[in-house]
């Protein structure tokens, strides 16, 4: 029985990476497209506490992991865009932000 509970957590640990992979690439398309007030309302409709909480675990191991281009982001997202959906969103949303900022600087 624990061998299928343990199977069980690593397959849905496998699809939270995944579902984060695809929000994390989503909103930096959004975000490399222009696309602010789209990313700011799809960002007022979720749990910004949650999304914090999970940020905790982000590190650059994780966006090695997860096969997003650093570089790519740095290219294409300029202090200025970020600045812009600061602005824009309340203090966890601003959380949030800094925390992307943080990891997309390393």
């Amino acid at each position: 029985m624990n061998n299928i509970n343990k199977k069980i957590n690593e397959m849905f640990g496998k699809m939270d990476e995944k579902v984060m992979k695809m929000k994390i690439a989503e909103a930096l398309n959004m975000m490399k497209s222009g696309k602010q007030d789209e990313l700011i309302k799809k960002l007022d409709k979720v749990d910004k506490k949650e999304v914090l909480e999970k940020l905790k675990d982000v590190d650059e191991k994780t966006i090695r992991d997860l096969n997003i281009n650093i570089q790519d982001i740095r290219k294409n997202i300029s202090d200025e865009d970020f600045r812009k959906f600061k602005n824009a969103t309340d203090d966890d949303g601003k959380k949030i932000i800094d925390k992307i900022k943080k990891l997309i600087d390393e």
